[in-house]
């Protein structure tokens, strides 16, 4: 089963000729499906039937994954997306965050994560397989059809697994979505969040991948760092950091430094004066997140009190300081939440 979902207008071109028709059915194509976000070849009213029996015959169609349940919460205006993925019966995650104008999708990219981060219950699944572009752009065209009168504005790669680890799906759907012809978001409305794969960040300088970068960081020291993120054995701090100041030099524009607020574990009022200085020298403002935790989860939030406190520190240093409040947190849709059960 091949999905025309995730093709790139050059790659749906491509298949027209392959299959001896015109270059510009493509773009007909290409505009039911990210415009309109079809799902069969007979809503495709300009496209001869010939075209579409043709490529259904050679086992081409506008396949998406299917949506299994959504889940609203009570307290805000998220909701959570559960999807089965093509072809296949792993299913995963996607979360709606809305707040006024702004919808934001916190987009999966791997079904499961192999980091293994002490604080994240997507950790705890382990690694399963890597989402193909048309699962990842499918979470879009499902939230799109799901709002019906809003469109999704922001993209944060923030939810199941490692974006950088599976790097050619993410950039082509990057390519989706920044197209005018397709989704038109622009780079400073998509992020992506990764636990500290440096190579990847390399290579999206290497390539001049524009994107938003944030860096999850969660520790002020290697030690610390090496019990809460196994990854930092091998990308400690420092060279995180360097990789990047460097993407953010290439970008003229800072990167977010994501730091899970743990009680007890990192923050105390000097966790907060040596994570100020680890990322001074470099160009990164914090954006603390109070842990979302659950019963099962070995680690707790601060209070209220101390996480204003630690800000209070961190802005009085000189380095640019925001709180995340993460929605969704009612339905375990909330930052390092998503995991499924089966």
């Amino acid at each position: 089963m091949n999905s025309l979902y995730g093709m790139t207008s050059d790659e749906l071109q491509t298949c027209m000729e392959k299959h001896g028709f015109p270059r510009y059915r493509a773009r007909q194509i290409y505009g039911w499906l990210y415009g309109h976000g079809v799902t069969s070849f007979e809503k495709m009213t300009n496209l001869p039937a010939r075209i579409g029996e043709a490529l259904a015959q050679n086992g081409y169609g506008p396949h998406l994954p299917a949506v299994v349940s959504v889940q609203s919460s009570e307290y805000d205006n998220s909701f959570k997306i559960l999807l089965r993925g093509i072809d296949s019966s792993h299913t995963y995650e996607a979360v709606v965050l809305q707040k006024e104008e702004r919808v934001t999708l916190c987009i999966s990219s791997q079904i499961g994560c192999s980091l293994g981060c002490q604080f994240c219950k997507t950790g705890e699944m382990g690694f399963v397989r890597n989402l193909i572009p048309a699962e990842i752009i499918g979470q879009v065209v499902q939230a799109n059809r799901i709002l019906e009168d809003k469109k999704i504005t922001n993209i944060v790669f923030m939810g199941m697994g490692e974006a950088l680890l599976n790097y050619s799906s993410f950039v082509q759907t990057l390519a989706l979505l920044k197209d005018p012809q397709g989704f038109g978001i622009s780079s400073r409305r998509i992020t992506v969040s990764t636990a500290g794969y440096v190579p990847g960040i390399q290579r999206l300088l290497r390539d001049a991948i524009a994107v938003e970068l944030a860096v999850s960081l969660n520790a002020t020291n290697d030690a610390e760092r090496n019990i809460l993120m196994p990854i930092n054995k091998t990308y400690p701090l420092v060279e995180l950091l360097e990789a990047a100041h460097t993407y953010a030099e290439f970008r003229n524009r800072p990167v977010t430094g994501e730091y899970v607020l743990l009680r007890g574990v990192n923050d105390s009022d000097r966790a907060a004066q040596m994570l100020a200085e680890l990322v001074r020298p470099y160009s990164v403002k914090i954006n603390l997140i109070p842990l979302n935790s659950d019963d099962e989860m070995q680690f707790r939030p601060p209070t209220e009190e101390r996480i204003l406190a630690f800000s209070r520190i961190v802005k009085a240093a000189g380095v640019p300081v925001t709180i995340r409040r993460s929605g969704g947190r009612d339905i375990d849709g909330a930052c390092g939440q998503l995991a499924i059960k089966e």
